[in-house]
């Protein structure tokens, strides 16, 4: 079997990129306000780890399930996906995710109605 092809990492343009990308930042801060929002959970979205959305930890392994949703709740579920990614268009939000999210927030407020009974 033949090794893939690697290209070779161009730490000073890496380097360049990173000090526009804060320059970039620093001229809106609006960005970054929206981003502690959402790491706060004040907007809809998941915490940003490692670049990509997760809600999952290694120490919260996951598991494949499959469910039927109605055409119109997915839908929903893709535009939420999409707002968000437009909100931080360096994270691309996946239906997973948000569904992911929405369960979260869903039970978390269930299992606080049931604690006020």
């Amino acid at each position: 079997m033949m090794a893939a092809a690697t290209s070779p990492v161009d730490l000073p343009r890496i380097r360049r990129l990173l000090t526009e990308l804060d320059a970039h930042l620093d001229g809106h801060p609006e960005i970054r306000d929206r981003t502690a929002d959402m790491l706060a959970g004040e907007l809809p979205c998941p915490p940003l780890t490692g670049g990509t959305m997760t809600m999952t930890t290694d120490d919260d392994p996951t598991k494949l399930s499959a469910y039927r949703l109605p055409l119109s709740l997915i839908a929903r579920l893709d535009r939420c996906a999409a707002k968000v990614t437009e909100a931080t268009p360096w994270a691309k939000v996946t239906r997973a995710d948000v569904v992911r999210m929405a369960l979260i927030r869903g039970l978390d407020a269930w299992e606080a109605e049931q604690d006020d009974d």
